[in-house]
């Protein structure tokens, strides 16, 4: 029997999962228990055998109104197909949220079948699924699974996005058990030798990342790695003063508002001045959270805490390093913003203001100097109405951990903090509520996916800290039991704060619960389970997005436990690692602290300090050295971090990740000391770097070897989730551009590319002909971010390819290859800039052989555009879930338009015959203009031009509630779920020439 794919409910900044930059975590905190699924639980578990699976249940959760569900589905003999079932609850229950499985629409009786990526088990695999389900769980509750019957509907309803289940296949589940500890598959590249570091510091930076070395030291397996732990603790292998002390540079670089008299950037002045302004408030200052210029204030506080609490619990460390002031002067400048945001009337909280700025930010490649005329920096808030109870906790504790840190240097902005944070905490108490659900613009960046229960513990275990009120650790620790009962594998982030609470609840609180609970959750990370994974050279990985500060925060913890409630040597050893590791302690030699050793990055993803570089992966280091920065991490081996401006999964940079840096280093500052060096001497050492890094675009990573790729297209990129960075894309301050290869704007075009009967589209389209890439090339994330502004995109690595077979111009076309064993549902969301109106134009050809019909059913889907969340699949377009203009193949290749709107006829998207059909060998061109309507209005329309001729107009159409087109949805596959739908043998299509724009004369109309 294969071993059990683990259940892992999270997703991806490009490639935001948790939210510490941008990743995502897809659970609520009532539902943490995910990576202990149905084991050693036989006594108490049901089983049932159906036609194609076997399964097993088991209630093991459950609440005031709902309970939760844990299945086990193990393929028989039987399963040669997509497997299928019924589920009868008891009557009125309801599933709420369904993981790992489909499910057809209704209450009490529904179909399931397996989600996309387990629709099929071999003969005694198993795979595990979670039913959130409201009901009373007072009664005894009687679960029934039987055989598929069809008047209950097909399964298609899943609880995750689209997103979130692109990032369940991205972190290959299928191979959980064993991906990164497994190195057959990894090429194994040679550290540096000792020889080789006496070589000046430009030599060295010259000679990173190359194959091309001659050492031959054997790289450690991961169980070596471990081994190695015990042996380094104690001895201090790096300054990390000088790291703490870099760090604030990081933090200057990200200040918003004025810089401050303390400014040490030249490359830095005021900005975002008038934030506040829509609203008639100064919500100026504060923190930029990573490399753009939305102020979140939920990433914002977590950022504070965790420095407040580093400087409260390692105080005399901080003011032996002499980086105690740093320290203040870095908390305050998020504090002072917080007093600003918070509205109050007689200590009660009215209003919290939480988010400065929206998803048109990242439409602009731009320094944040340039930000606010470029774009609108539109404000929003959090109130009794619109409740966010875990952003007003979060900042909350924020006030309250800060307002100890400033206990004795400034007691009168101490107490004013405190305060502010029991006022706020008693607002999150009040008014239950998830921000994210309040506040749409902060999706899907920062997304409340852990709910607000973890927030609630940890603010009151700051109150209770600040005041030693006994009753905040009553709140603490009923809120840990009722709300969260227990924490999963991951670790202390933005959107999560239950891993901090358990760590001062376990120091706290007298329940030898939290102590424990504690500790099981540290072995995950140091015996690499429970999907926690060890490198080759030593690095905990917990997820490719943010890895390093994944890393440190686990590591802060373990370290903190281990010095303030039960000394453990292989806690402190485990934390002296990770940091070593990220400071360059690594088979790379390689430091993702930049500015810290010889060897580190040039080209983070931060507009700052691109300066007047572009978003490419080229070779030119960004024109302003981002001293200080924490990076984002290797993905899952010791080599595929890539020092490139496109990658935000590896290569970004958030006060998040630095501040897991700042806590971290004065902890190993705290064992093995290290002195920061003068602050001048800082200063007049990089000024003169700065000048390499503008003139020498040699400077760093330039030497490869032959044997090593630079082409972005040959380095398949893990896909974006929502947080994951969406809406990235390479602009001027006003026109969204395509860029060719030679990182040169190009405004129309291929210059082979004609489109017949149409002029060059102008410079406001956005025209992409697959000329600029090579012939077989996957069309990956990171190839597609050469075309589009893609936020995601699924399954396209596996079906879509460059091609030189066929091209409706120049030489190259996208060929989508649909299969004949699966649905292959291949899709991709392109961003464009918010318009009403958008003209889409797009060439299609169907292969000779193409078959349209499967066994017993026939169609299939075409791209088309959609706005938000891009309602679809079964969905009711409430207006505030997104449309879709998409079209449609039917019997033979009749051609339709499919039509996701609010006034909908039936349960599925409107076929709206067009009155052609396609035929195979035959470029067909296909061109939409689509009117959104106004709020409240049902004035939108839609028109269809086929081949040239107009086939359709619709008007009086209410798409939704007002908000633009955003989406060129790529969306197309052969047919449905089932295999009735698909092709008796693999066939090709090829697409070509597409554009997008508000001008009708780029389409030829």
């Amino acid at each position: 029997m294969k071993t059990p794919k683990r259940l892992l409910l999270y997703s991806l900044s490009i490639g935001s999962i948790f939210c510490i930059g941008r990743g995502v975590i897809a659970q609520s905190n009532k539902y943490k228990n995910t990576e202990t699924i149905m084991l050693a639980q036989a006594e108490s578990k049901k089983t049932q055998q159906l036609e194609d699976v076997d399964v097993d249940y088991i209630v093991s959760e459950t609440w005031n109104d709902g309970y939760r569900v844990e299945v086990n589905v193990t393929g028989n003999s039987n399963t040669d197909s997509n497997w299928l079932g019924s589920i009868y609850l008891p009557e009125g229950h309801e599933i709420r949220e369904n993981y790992g499985v489909l499910v057809s629409e209704g209450t009490s009786k529904v179909n399931f079948s397996g989600d996309k990526w387990n629709k099929r088990l071999k003969e005694g695999e198993v795979t595990n699924t979670v039913l959130i389900v409201d009901g009373n769980p007072t009664n005894e509750i009687n679960i029934e699974f039987d055989e598929y019957r069809a008047d209950l509907g097909e399964p298609t309803l899943s609880s995750f996005t689209t997103e979130e289940r692109q990032q369940w296949e991205d972190d290959r589940i299928a191979e959980a058990e064993d991906s990164l500890t497994d190195t057959s598959n990894l090429e194994q590249k040679p550290e540096t030798s000792s020889s080789e570091t006496s070589q000046t510091a430009t030599t060295k930076i010259e000679n990173s990342d190359s194959s091309g070395d001659t050492a031959t030291e054997e790289i450690p397996t991961a169980e070596t790695a471990y081994s190695n732990f015990a042996s380094s603790a104690g001895e201090g292998k790096f300054n990390y003063g000088q790291a703490l002390q870099l760090n604030w540079l990081f933090f200057m670089a990200n200040r918003s508002g004025e810089m401050g008299a303390d400014n040490r950037l030249e490359w830095r002045s005021d900005s975002t001045l008038n934030d506040g302004a829509d609203v008639g408030k100064d919500l100026s200052g504060g923190y930029f959270d990573a490399g753009d210029h939305i102020k979140f204030t939920q990433p914002m506080a977590y950022s504070v805490s965790f420095l407040a609490w580093s400087g409260i619990d390692y105080k005399e460390a901080y003011l032996q390093s002499g980086q105690f002031d740093e320290l203040l002067n870095a908390v305050k400048q998020g504090t002072d913003y917080f007093l600003k945001s918070h509205e109050s009337n007689g200590g009660r909280t009215q209003k919290l203001w939480v988010q400065v700025g929206d998803k048109t930010d990242h439409f602009y490649w731009v320094p944040p100097e340039q930000i606010e005329n470029t774009t609108q920096r539109p404000s929003f808030a959090v109130t009794p109405d619109s409740p966010g109870s875990d952003v007003a906790a979060g900042t909350a504790s924020a006030l309250a951990s800060a307002s100890m840190l400033f206990a004795e240097e400034d007691p009168a902005y101490s107490q004013k903090l405190l305060e502010n944070a029991i006022a706020l905490y008693d607002f999150a108490e009040t008014y239950l509520g998830k921000y994210s659900d309040s506040v749409q613009a902060v999706n899907p960046f920062y997304t409340s996916w852990s709910g607000y229960e973890d927030e609630l513990v940890l603010g009151a275990m700051w109150l209770y800290r600040a005041t030693g009120n006994a009753e905040y650790l009553t709140k603490a620790e009923r809120h840990f039991k009722d709300g969260i009962g227990h924490i999963g594998t991951y670790t202390y982030v933005a959107d999560d704060h239950s891993y901090a609470a358990l760590a001062l609840l376990a120091k706290e609180s007298s329940d030898p619960f939290f102590q424990q609970e504690f500790q099981d959750w540290v072995e995950y990370w140091l015996t690499a389970q429970g999907g926690v994974k060890h490198s080759p050279g030593g690095l905990a990985i917990r997820a490719e997005w943010a890895s390093a500060p994944l890393a440190l925060s686990s590591s802060f913890l373990a370290e903190w436990y281990s010095d303030f409630v039960e000394p453990n040597g292989e806690y402190s050893a485990f934390a002296q690692k990770q940091l070593d590791y990220l400071l360059g302690d690594n088979p790379k030699q390689y430091s993702y602290l930049i500015g810290f050793g010889d060897n580190y990055p040039l080209r983070p993803h931060h507009r700052g300090s691109a300066g007047d570089k572009p978003l490419d992966g080229g070779v030119e280091p960004n024109k302003n050295l981002l001293l200080g920065a924490l990076v984002g991490g290797p993905r899952s081996n010791d080599y595929d971090h890539q020092d490139k401006r496109d990658d935000w999964v590896t290569n970004e940079v958030g006060t998040g990740y630095n501040a897991s840096l700042a806590a971290t280093a004065i902890q190993q500052y705290d064992n093995h000391g290290g002195d920061p060096v003068p602050d001048e001497a800082i200063s007049s050492a990089f000024a003169e770097v700065n000048d390499n890094v503008s003139d020498n675009i040699a400077f760093n990573d330039i030497s490869k070897s032959s044997s090593e790729t630079t082409d972005a297209e040959t380095v398949p990129a893990a896909t974006p989730t929502p947080e994951e960075k969406t809406l990235e894309t390479s602009v001027d301050t006003n026109t969204p551009y395509v860029e060719d290869n030679n990182d040169n704007e190009i405004s129309t075009p291929e210059e082979d590319v004609t489109i017949s009967n149409h002029p060059n589209p102008g410079a406001d389209a956005i025209a992409v002909g697959f000329e600029n890439h090579s012939n077989g090339t996957p069309y990956s994330s990171s190839v597609q971010n050469k075309d589009w502004n893609a936020t995601w995109s699924a399954e396209m690595d596996s079906y879509a390819k460059i091609s030189n077979e066929q091209a409706r111009s120049g030489s190259n076309s996208l060929q989508i290859t649909y299969p004949n064993d699966r649905q292959s549902n291949k899709g991709a969301k392109w961003m464009l800039p918010p318009e009403k109106e958008y003209y889409m134009s797009y060439w299609v050809r169907f292969d000779d052989n193409f078959d349209f019909d499967g066994p017993t059913a026939s169609g299939g889907k075409l791209p088309g555009l959609g706005q938000g969340q891009l309602c679809s699949g079964g969905q009711s377009c409430d207006g505030n879930n997104g449309f879709t203009t998409r079209y449609m193949w039917r019997e033979n290749g009749q051609a339709v338009l499919y039509l996701y709107h609010m006034d909908k006829p039936s349960t599925y998207g409107e076929d709206i015959p067009l009155g052609r059909s396609f035929q195979k060998g035959t470029w067909h061109q296909l061109i939409q203009k689509v009117r959104v309507n106004d709020a409240g209005q049902n004035n939108g329309s839609i028109d269809i031009w086929m081949d040239g001729d107009k086939v359709l107009t619709r008007k009086n159409l209410r798409f939704n509630n007002g908000q633009e087109i955003d989406t060129a949805y790529f969306s197309t596959f052969h047919g449905g779920a089932g295999s009735d739908w698909w092709p008796d043998a693999s066939v090709n299509a090829h697409f070509d020439d597409f554009v997008v724009t508000t001008n009708p004369k780029d389409v030829g109309l």
